[in-house]
């Protein structure tokens, strides 16, 4: 299994940041890579899949939220080199003002290791840079 783990600090509160970026479906509204979510339940429980532009997406499973953070799961990791993929995204206050942190474990696939996570990593780098133009840090 590999981890791959990033954080990031901002002088913004805990609630500000988690409330432009803690909802499910509101990827969409600050990551890059992403141009579209689109809702979908199953046996009750919250799905998304994520438009990358192209054709490419990414599906993706709820495995909940504590108000702070939410896992998640992806089930068809579209042209990510990656399979049994589990992520955590959480905003936590900080003595500045809050951090965000985006974790998972996952196997790699069709790449080596170090790829596939280079992947993961710039996804998340990637998030964080459009963050950072929101909440200045």
């Amino acid at each position: 299994m590999t981890h791959v783990s990033r954080s990031i600090e901002f002088s913004a509160s805990a609630s500000d940041v988690w409330a432009h970026i803690g909802g499910f479906q509101d990827l969409a509204d600050w990551h890059p890579a992403v141009q579209g979510s689109a809702k979908e339940e199953s046996g009750g429980v919250e799905h998304r899949r994520l438009d990358l532009g192209g054709g490419a997406s990414i599906f993706e499973k709820s495995l909940g939220s504590d108000g702070t953070s939410y896992a998640y799961e992806i089930l068809d990791p579209g042209p990510l080199p990656i399979t049994s993929y589990r992520g955590t995204l959480s905003v936590a206050p900080s003595s500045k003002g809050s951090v965000v942190s985006w974790s998972a474990t996952f196997e790699p696939a069709g790449a080596p290791e170090a790829d596939a996570a280079g992947a993961v990593s710039g996804i998340y780098e990637a998030g964080f840079a459009a963050l950072s133009e929101k909440f200045v840090g």
